[in-house]
């Protein structure tokens, strides 16, 4: 085989997998925030405006759509089935998500500590509990998928999807941050020709929903931010798979999102990027000035 051949082979999926992705995007991110602002689908953000809310549930859409054609993307043997185990995460991850964004406890109930205590201490199971509760199990069920068999591995893995799902949706509480911490960690994996196949589809809906969510007229709800943070943490696992040093990284990636999330129980992650010139920064780029009235 010439190397134009391999070259074709290599570049027609990605090709096909850009159109479909970018016309199915279109389609459906379009489609569901004008049907999500006519039903009503909106709640507070930052500023304490009412604005359309949810709008991650489109994108997953859109995400499955597009998988439904995944032979476009078949890079190697491995990616249709990667591709289902993504498609499996991102659907029980956002119904968990969509469940408390139509939903919300009528309870303000905040944290872990929050959500188990009203449940192990009260008996009541609550949005966020439950959430968790499939979060944590669909994590879980990815990670040993990735891992082959390799319990220990399955563990660690489960662990960061979980970990790194959770993390995406403690930032976004403000326009445009969740969308450009997640854009960083998946700038990596789209350069791999094992993950591109299969969060492609992912990232390109969500870049053509961020105009909404930068001009503060949209909001992924937990429905996005859950399962785009999953999706990340699901591709570094099947990157460290593979890397002579994937077991250390992975734990250090495990503890630093621990570490992360833990002190989001505690403390306040939008404190200290506001004590942060850089962080700040970043925080405003593409957003400009924001007038905080309820931020958590």
């Amino acid at each position: 085989m010439t190397n134009g051949a391999a070259q074709a082979i290599t570049v027609a999926p990605v090709v096909w997998g850009g159109v479909l992705s970018l016309a199915s995007g279109v389609i459906l991110v379009a489609l569901g925030y004008r049907r999500f602002r006519e039903w009503g689908i909106v709640a507070r953000n930052v500023e304490g405006r009412q604005i359309v809310t949810a709008l991650g549930a489109p994108i997953i859409l859109s995400a499955l759509a597009v998988a439904l054609v995944g032979w476009a993307f078949r890079f190697r043997p491995e990616a249709p089935w990667l591709t289902v185990a993504h498609c499996v995460l991102l659907v029980v991850m956002g119904l968990g998500g969509l469940l408390d964004d139509l939903f919300p406890d009528s309870r303000k109930v905040r944290g872990f500590v929050g959500h188990f205590g009203a449940l192990f201490g009260h008996g009541r199971l609550t949005r966020g509990a439950t959430k968790a509760i499939l979060g944590g199990a669909v994590s879980l069920w990815a990670g040993v998928q990735i891992a082959r068999g390799d319990v220990w591995e399955g563990l660690a893995n489960g662990l960061i999807i979980g970990l790194a799902a959770n993390t995406v949706n403690l930032l976004d509480v403000r326009p445009g941050r969740a969308l450009k911490w997640w854009a960083a960690l998946v700038f990596i994996p789209l350069l791999r020709a094992d993950c591109l196949p299969v969060i492609m589809p992912l990232v390109v809906a969500v870049v053509l929903y961020s105009p909404l969510d930068f001009r503060k007229r949209a909001m992924l709800g937990d429905v996005g931010a859950l399962a785009i943070g999953a999706s990340a943490g699901f591709a570094w696992c099947v990157i460290l798979t593979d890397t002579p040093f994937g077991g250390a990284v992975r734990v250090v990636a495990a503890v630093a999102l621990l570490a992360l999330n833990v002190y989001a129980e505690l403390g306040s992650l939008s404190k200290v990027i506001r004590r942060n010139p850089v962080l700040e920064y970043i925080d405003n780029l593409w957003v400009g000035p924001v007038r905080v009235r309820n931020e958590e």
